[in-house]
C-alpha cells in the first residue's frame, strides 16, 4: 500500500507540474513521497489511527488525501487532476526533450495524450509547426520514441516515476 501511495504522490506532483502550478506545491508531493518512502510504517494503521500528519513533511492536507486513498482505495483530488491532465501525460516524461512545459503545450494545442498520439503528430508534421519547436525537436522526439521502443522493458503503462525526475 505504501508503495501505491508514494507513486500517487509522485503521479500527482509531475502532473502539477505539467499544469503548470507553482514549483512549491508539486514540491511538497515530492517531498511527502520521498519521506514516505524513507520510514518503515505501517501507511495503512497510521491513516486510521489519523497520525500521518505526524510525520515531518505531511500536513493536514496531505494526512486527508493519503488517508482518503488508504481508507477507500481513491483520492478525489487525484481523480480530479487525471480528469484534467490524463495520467498517460507522465509517460511523454520519459522523452528527451520533452519538460513539462513542452508536455502542456502539446496537450493543449494538439490533444496529444500519450506516446502513440505524439509520435503521429511528429509523422505528420504537427509538431513542428508548434511554436518552440522545429523540424530538428521534431525528428530528435521520433527518434526518442523509437529508443524507448526499443527498449525490451518498455511498457506505455508501466512507468517508472522515479527514473522520470
Amino acid at each position: 500500500m505504501k508503495d501505491k501511495v508514494i507513486e500517487i504522490l509522485n503521479n500527482i506532483a509531475k502532473l502539477l507540474e505539467i499544469k503548470g502550478e507553482m514549483f512549491f506545491k508539486f514540491n511538497a508531493y515530492v517531498a511527502a513521497a520521498d519521506r514516505l518512502k524513507s520510514l518503515d510504517i505501517d501507511i495503512e494503521s497510521m491513516a486510521r489511527e489519523n497520525k500521518l500528519s505526524e510525520i515531518d513533511g505531511i500536513g493536514k492536507a496531505l494526512d486527508t488525501k493519503i488517508s482518503e486513498f488508504v481508507l477507500t482505495g481513491k483520492m478525489s483530488y487525484y481523480e480530479k487532476l487525471t480528469s484534467e491532465y490524463p495520467e498517460s501525460l507522465l509517460e511523454l516524461l520519459k522523452i528527451d526533450g520533452l519538460g513539462a512545459k513542452k508536455i502542456k503545450q502539446i496537450f493543449s494545442e494538439l490533444g496529444i495524450i500519450d506516446i502513440d498520439a505524439l509520435e503521429s503528430s511528429c509523422i505528420n508534421g504537427d509538431v513542428a509547426k508548434l511554436k518552440g519547436f522545429s523540424e530538428v525537436s521534431q525528428t530528435k522526439i521520433l527518434e526518442s520514441i523509437q529508443h524507448i521502443r526499443s527498449n525490451p522493458n518498455y511498457k506505455v503503462t508501466n512507468v517508472h516515476f522515479r527514473d522520470i525526475q
